[in-house]
């Protein structure tokens, strides 16, 4: 008799199916039951350091030292404080904290440009078709924009998705409106930083506030009638998240990197990369869910010159490795 079997599912297939859905139990039962038990999951916050063209694997976390010198890195591997987890040798204080890491080694994508590629790790989407020219948009948030959909406003105006000094800029939030897209934090790096639109404008003071926020339902009439093809949906709840932002001081204190000492401040980094992974500690010890630094170059005004990524690494003596940034972030919560 012929089999209908299909034949073993792939990895991915059977975690997006979910293992628990395969005894018919899925996760909205799990979370439905937990909450009607009174138990709720601690929240917890992600920073991502999305880097444009860094180190290989080989020369980081997955060495390959018995691979053919073509293929192998140029370092060797050190143990860490778990057997058989070994990482470079360029990371010993890394490996005194094997124990916090989860190193995914299959991680991988099978598309031809970076641009698809980082919508398809970021979005959980692979694009409908390639574009070589990397410059096409999502068709799908990325796991920040749903993170702060599915967490939802937060009573001390503190925004759920924040982009250090923005997002990526191939991600769009597309059906879960603009209210989701993350806050573009600007480049903590400078001198006197202010994230942009934290801060009232010279000569406004609360009670002008307050007159000009009377006049935006009747603008928000005018709005809806003009626009037909609800591309502006969204606009309202992130406008009324904005302008709690404005006047909560929870949201002042979360983005003010001044009040760190300057002998951490040094230690991470006078430059985009590490005032942003500070900046990125500071967020989600204040509970941001999502803070995504886009380390495209470790200055802006080098962001786009050609190579200025994959090349910097290589600049010993001008700026750290992105891994030695990487680590600073456990500078204050694991002193190893």
């Amino acid at each position: 008799m012929k089999s209908s079997c299909p034949g073993p599912w792939r990895r991915r297939e059977f975690l997006r199916a979910g293992v628990l859905g395969l005894g018919g139990i899925g996760l909205e039962q799990i979370l439905a039951a937990r909450a009607r038990a009174g138990q709720t999951s601690r929240s917890t916050s992600v920073i991502l350091f999305w880097m444009w063209g860094g180190p290989s694997h080989l020369e980081t976390y997955d060495l390959k030292p018995l691979a053919p010198s073509e293929y192998r890195g140029p370092f060797s591997p050190i143990p860490t404080d778990v057997p058989g987890l070994d990482i470079c040798e360029l990371f010993p204080r890394q490996a005194r904290l094997g124990s916090r890491l989860s190193l995914v080694r299959s991680l991988h994508h099978e598309m031809s440009a970076h641009n698809d590629g980082s919508i398809e790790l970021l979005t959980g989407k692979t694009p409908d078709r390639p574009d070589p020219t990397s410059t096409a948009k999502s068709e799908h948030p990325d796991f920040g924009m749903v993170a702060s959909k599915l967490r939802g406003a937060r009573s001390d105006g503190l925004p759920n998705y924040v982009g250090i000094p923005r997002q990526p800029f191939m991600t769009r939030p597309v059906y879960l409106s603009l209210a989701h897209s993350a806050i573009a934090a600007g480049d903590p790096s400078n001198k006197d930083y202010k994230p942009p639109n934290l801060s009232l404008a010279a000569g406004v003071d609360a009670n002008r506030l307050a007159q000009r926020r009377g006049l935006l339902p009747q603008f928000d009439r005018l709005r809806r009638d003009l626009d037909l093809g609800g591309s502006l949906d969204g606009v309202e709840q992130f406008r009324a998240q904005a302008l709690t932002m404005l006047v909560n001081p929870t949201v002042a204190t979360a983005f003010d990197i001044s009040r760190e000492d300057d002998a951490t401040r040094d230690r991470y980094g006078r430059h985009l990369w590490g005032q942003s992974c500070l900046l990125a500690r500071r967020l989600a010890e204040a509970g941001v869910a999502v803070i995504t630094i886009d380390a495209l170059a470790p200055t802006l005004s080098d962001r786009y010159s050609v190579g200025t990524t994959i090349s910097t690494h290589r600049r010993a003596g001008t700026w750290p490795t992105p891994c030695a940034i990487v680590r600073r972030l456990w500078i204050r919560p694991w002193r190893a």
